[in-house]
């Protein structure tokens, strides 16, 4: 009786103390199987199979972040050699990216515009934005002319709808100043 009693107390001990290791974020263990464990020998090799599963997903969730980290730094790049002022427009309305000429456009830092609301900033160019997003085209262009300084200045608007799989859609701002 006791040795009945030890081989399934044994593997079923294997698993709690596998299921402590990856609770505490180990994901490299594995349950030892023997075929005389019966059901807790099949469950046993199902619990490695399932942290296989999570471990593989995990390494390709690493990889997905690893390969958003690599975009945006390029398009942080690019953006900054960029001489017309590029601005990322969330659907409410609030600023998600700006570039340097936006920066010296709007004469403020790219840490103060980021979450700010657009008609906060800089009403008309919120506006431009807000009649673009009622168009059914993917661009709208508009000119403007503002006061900026003490001198009015005419501003090139375009407002570029971004492609959006969910429901919510974001924009893209880009702003030349007319000679």
């Amino acid at each position: 009786a006791i040795a009945v009693a030890v081989r399934i107390v044994r593997p079923i001990r294997q698993l709690i103390g596998a299921a402590d290791s990856v609770a505490s974020g180990n994901l490299d263990v594995s349950v030892p199987v023997r075929t005389v464990d019966g059901d807790v020998g099949n469950l046993s090799r199902t619990f490695n199979k399932m942290i296989a599963e999570i471990r593989a997903q995990q390494e390709q969730i690493l990889d997905a972040k690893d390969e958003v980290d690599h975009r945006r730094r390029f398009i942080e790049a690019v953006l900054s050699g960029v001489t017309a002022a590029v601005i990322g427009v969330e659907d409410d309305g609030r600023m998600t990216i700006a570039n340097l000429s936006a920066e010296i456009l709007l004469g403020r830092n790219a840490n103060d515009l980021i979450g700010q609301p657009l008609t906060e900033v800089a009403p008309e160019i919120a506006a431009v934005l807000a009649e673009g997003s009622t168009r059914h085209r993917n661009n709208y262009r508009k000119q403007i002319n503002i006061m900026h300084g003490g001198k009015e200045r005419t501003l090139n608007v375009q407002v570029t709808r971004e492609e959006a799989k969910d429901a919510q859609e974001s924009y893209v701002v880009t702003i030349e100043i007319g000679r």
